[in-house]
């Protein structure tokens, strides 16, 4: 009987460490902006791209509102409605497959367009 009683509990403690670490589809990883080319604080061209790269994979992300084209871990933004010689505070904002959401801020100075 003793036997019987271990192995029943060794079994239920399997059985419960095997569930706690499946995974529910309830969990949420944060992502992050970990660059962006070309680099806060540099030049971005009138009809120029802003491409985006985050430590996480991506279900949308827009600048200033306006959608990039999500690729992966990346997104590229092409540039509208920027006027040459100011200085933009362009507002980056995510939501990644597990559901997370996240912000950040890139300054750039706007120059003529490229050729």
């Amino acid at each position: 009987m003793c036997d019987l009683l271990r192995f029943s509990t060794l079994i239920m403690t399997i059985m419960v460490v095997f569930m706690s670490s499946c995974d529910d589809g309830m969990h949420v990883f944060p992502t992050s902006l970990t660059g962006s080319t070309p680099a806060n604080g540099n030049e971005i061209a009138v009809n120029g791209t802003l491409t985006l790269t985050f430590d996480n994979t991506l279900k949308s992300v827009t600048v200033n509102g306006t959608p990039s084209i999500v690729a992966g871990h990346s997104a590229v933004w092409n540039a509208k409605g920027l006027i040459p010689g100011q200085t933009v505070n362009l507002v980056v904002e995510w939501t990644n497959w597990g559901g997370s959401t996240g912000s950040d801020t890139i300054t750039l100075s706007v120059i003529e367009n490229e050729e």
